[in-house]
C-alpha cells in the first residue's frame, strides 16, 4: 500500500499495529556522465514498489526521500542537505507516523553518505519514543 495513494479515513482505519510503514531516502547527485542524477532514488522506489507488491497488507510505502547528505559529491547538479537538516527531516518524518499510531517503522536507504546521519536520526528516536521500534538498513546490505 502506498501511502501518498490513500485517502486519510483509509489510513485511519487500518490496524496500525499490525502494518509497517517504509519510508525511503535516497539522494540526488551526479553518476557519471550516463546516469541520471536520481540514480539512486530510482533504485530504492523500485526496491520498495516491490516489497510493497510481495507484502501489500503488511506495509505502508512512502514516496522515496530524494534529498539526502551528499556533501562529498558536491559538483555541477548535486543537491544536498546539511547532516543537520537532514537528520531533522528524517527525525521529524518517523516522528509523524509514530504520533499517528504506528509502533513500527523501516527506513530504507539507498544512498551511502545518506548511513551516518541515518544512525543519529535512529538514536534520536530511540530516545524519543522509547517504546516504538524503528529499523535503518541500507538496502546493498540486505538485498542481494
Amino acid at each position: 500500500m502506498k501511502l501518498g495513494e490513500i485517502t486519510w479515513p483509509e489510513l485511519k482505519a487500518l490496524d496500525k499495529s499490525k502494518m509497517v510503514p517504509v519510508y525511503p531516502i535516497a539522494s540526488f547527485e551526479q553518476h557519471g556522465p550516463h546516469l541520471p542524477f536520481l540514480t539512486d532514488t530510482l533504485e530504492t522506489q523500485e526496491i520498495v514498489d516491490r516489497l510493497d507488491q510481495r507484502l501489500p497488507d503488511d506495509v505502508v510505502c512512502l514516496p522515496t526521500q530524494w534529498l539526502g547528505y551528499s556533501y562529498h559529491h558536491l559538483r555541477l547538479g548535486c543537491l544536498t542537505a546539511t547532516s543537520d537538516t537532514h537528520i531533522n527531516l528524517m527525525t521529524e518524518t518517523v516522528a509523524c507516523l509514530l504520533d499517528s499510531g504506528f509502533p513500527r517503522v523501516m527506513i530504507v536507504n539507498g544512498h551511502g553518505g545518506n548511513e551516518a546521519d541515518m544512525a543519529v536520526t535512529l538514536q534520536k528516536l530511540k530516545e524519543r519514543y522509547a517504546d516504538s521500534r524503528v529499523f535503518g538498513v541500507s538496502y546493498w546490505k540486505v538485498a542481494h
